[in-house]
């Protein structure tokens, strides 16, 4: 199933000739049409036959980003970083994504989820996301959580695991999905710098 993080369409034609007469038979279906052409030639005891495919995608949700592109979180002290767990004293962060022409999203035997994607590197530690780019030595980074609309956060999110967003073959619900972020520390031996981390949120099925 095709994915993307905005709403987008593709068709792909494949042709084997040209003729000059022709003779149309079409058959479809909801969200693929497929279209074959029977050729004759002109000249007697020939004939070629030229097969066309139009794939059309099922249109999705489009998501875009309602918070700034770059956080940036309070400097941390050696006190923060005593014993392994969430950094508490730096306050957690949300991003915000809205989902918004969903009406028709709805693909039979599909679960429609967003995918969260980033770097893991430390060992032992599969939900803390920092870049190679950090300078900052040690297993400090960044925890990423789902936050439903009610009720608590889910549980630190691993590299591309999965949000579903509504049930089986069902649509999703126009309007924002949020995602809570905040400092983590695995333990172990550290060095001043900084820390980065690049998160990428796909819109997809399963």
């Amino acid at each position: 199933m095709a994915r993307g993080e905005r709403l987008w369409r593709s068709g792909h034609l494949y042709r084997d000739s040209i003729m000059k007469r022709r003779v149309a038979c079409i058959a479809g279906m909801a969200t693929l049409l497929i279209a074959q052409i029977c050729l004759a030639e002109d000249r007697p005891g020939g004939s070629v036959n030229l097969d066309l495919s139009l794939v059309v995608e099922q249109e999705t949700c489009e998501m875009s980003l309602m918070t700034p592109d770059t956080m940036d979180f309070a400097p941390l002290r050696a006190s923060d970083l005593r014993e392994a767990g969430v950094i508490g004293r730096v306050a957690a962060k949300t991003i915000s994504l809205n989902l918004s022409g969903c009406e028709n999203s709805a693909i039979s035997g599909q679960t429609p989820a967003i995918q969260i994607s980033g770097n893991t590197p430390v060992s032992g530690a599969d939900t803390l996301f920092r870049d190679d780019s950090s300078t900052s030595e040690g297993a400090i980074g960044f925890r990423v959580r789902y936050q439903p609309d009610t009720g608590a956060p889910g549980e630190a999110l691993k590299n591309q695991q999965m949000v579903d967003l509504a049930g089986n073959s069902q649509a999703v619900t126009n309007g924002m999905q949020n995602f809570l972020v905040d400092m983590q520390y695995a333990g172990g031996a550290y060095t001043s710098g900084s820390i980065r981390a690049t998160l990428r949120f796909t819109f997809m099925y399963h």
